[in-house]
């Protein structure tokens, strides 16, 4: 059997298991209700009631066992911050409804789902050689190809002072606007993945010249963009990469060929290298866990800033106030550690960028940081 052979089976298998959990609440449900275990309201309703604790239920069985799943159930995993608040709800109405086992199993899975979000707020102890390494600034940032207001935008970004800027969607009319802003002097070296649509253009801008091992890589769907600089002495390289959109046409399995590739590289364990970019997934997808796992530390995560979204309903209007999702992330790698980390509100933009202040560890300090 092949791996991708493989990963399909795997894939249809989790996406399985999350749906027969599902039906089981729907069924459980709706047999309770139909028995007179419920009163006050519809047996529609009532049976309604059990759906939210039922996709709860199945997001954190195949959470915890680590499948690949389908496109569906990929995007119910990314809610699963929203879930545990809608079943919080849904206790809360069975209780009204005198629904006592919904009530009971309900509580008890929004416990679960708690203790799965609530350590995302709780900050990792920062390590010893920390405080006297050199740092840089780093912004990622998901321009958005269709943006109205890119002057503005790129002067946003420019202004975060950053040393390195990773774009995503970066067009040549971005650019054009990014050089106009300043950017042609603030952050005059670039690798830029020409050969991608722009839709699925990145760039990687940094203040600092750029050393030999800077480039585009491509391994099978993955493209990477990478530019290597020096950073107190310490070469570091900056990877910038935008993976494919699970809701397109063949988007979920090429998403899911990008992440295979992407977990073998990081199992490499290459010292002083940062990731970051529009993932187009959430750290409730197995796949994304599995980076973290394998060495690489998720800032928002590392800074007890965890459950701050990015991905917005809209560029432009009222819901461009509004952000649910966290799909761009930034990964720091052995030799190096997140310092700080917020959200920048991008003009014309449907993400939010990140701004991080990333510290390098130099060669002696490097045991130091695998050891934390």
């Amino acid at each position: 059997m092949t791996n991708a052979e493989r990963r399909l089976y795997r894939t249809r298998a989790g996406s399985l298991i999350f749906f027969v959990i599902v039906l089981a609440h729907v069924l459980i449900g709706t047999v309770l209700v139909t028995a007179g275990f419920a009163s006050g309201v519809s047996i529609a309703a009532s049976v309604a009631d059990w759906v939210l604790p039922g996709l709860l239920a199945a997001v954190l069985v195949v959470r915890g066992l680590r499948h690949p799943v389908g496109v569906i159930v990929a995007l119910t995993c990314d809610l699963l911050p929203l879930l545990v608040i809608a079943s919080a709800i849904a206790v809360a109405a069975a209780v009204i409804e005198r629904q006592w086992a919904l009530a009971i199993e309900g509580s008890a899975l929004t416990g679960a789902g708690l203790a799965t979000v609530l350590p995302r707020l709780v900050a990792a102890g920062v390590p010893a050689w920390v405080a006297d390494a050199p740092s840089v600034i780093v912004t990622s940032a998901n321009v958005f190809v269709g943006n109205r207001t890119m002057q503005r935008t790129a002067s946003q970004l420019l202004d975060t002072d950053a040393d390195v800027i990773v774009l995503n969607e970066a067009s040549d009319q971005f650019m054009a606007c990014f050089d106009a802003a300043g950017g042609a002097t603030q952050m005059p070296y670039r690798v830029i993945d020409h050969e991608a649509s722009p839709d699925y253009r990145t760039v990687v801008a940094a203040r600092l010249p750029l050393e030999a091992g800077s480039g585009v890589f491509v391994a099978g769907p993955l493209r990477l963009v990478c530019a290597r600089v020096n950073v107190g002495g310490s070469p570091t390289s900056f990877v910038g990469l935008h993976l494919r959109a699970a809701v397109e046409r063949r988007g979920h399995s090429r998403w899911l060929a990008e992440t295979a590739m992407l977990a073998d590289m990081v199992r490499l364990r290459h010292p002083r290298v940062v990731i970051a970019g529009d993932f187009n997934g959430t750290l409730d997808r197995p796949q994304i866990r599995e980076l973290v796992r394998n060495g690489f530390a998720d800032a928002h995560t590392t800074l007890g800033r965890g459950l701050l979204p990015s991905l917005k309903p809209a560029a432009t209007g009222p819901l461009s106030w509004l952000a649910l999702l966290r799909v761009d992330h930034l990964l720091a790698g052995p030799g190096t550690r997140p310092v700080s980390i917020r959200n920048l509100r991008m003009h014309g933009s449907d993400h939010h960028a990140l701004v991080a202040k990333v510290a390098i560890a130099q060669p002696e300090s490097r045991s130091s940081n695998a050891s934390s």
